[in-house]
């Protein structure tokens, strides 16, 4: 992420990142979910957070 993003402040936590506004280029389509949504809520995290 760039260095004056809003989140870069300080350590990116995973309750700062589920409260951050995300940007999805490309549409979900029908029920599909992507990777990082059911690892979110699974309540996993997969790096650091």
């Amino acid at each position: 992420m760039r260095t004056n993003h809003p989140l870069a402040h300080e350590p990116l936590m995973l309750d700062r990142y589920a409260r951050a506004a995300h940007l999805a280029p490309t549409p979900y389509s029908g029920g599909r979910r992507h990777p990082i949504d059911v690892g979110l809520a699974r309540g996993q995290s997969s790096g650091p957070s």
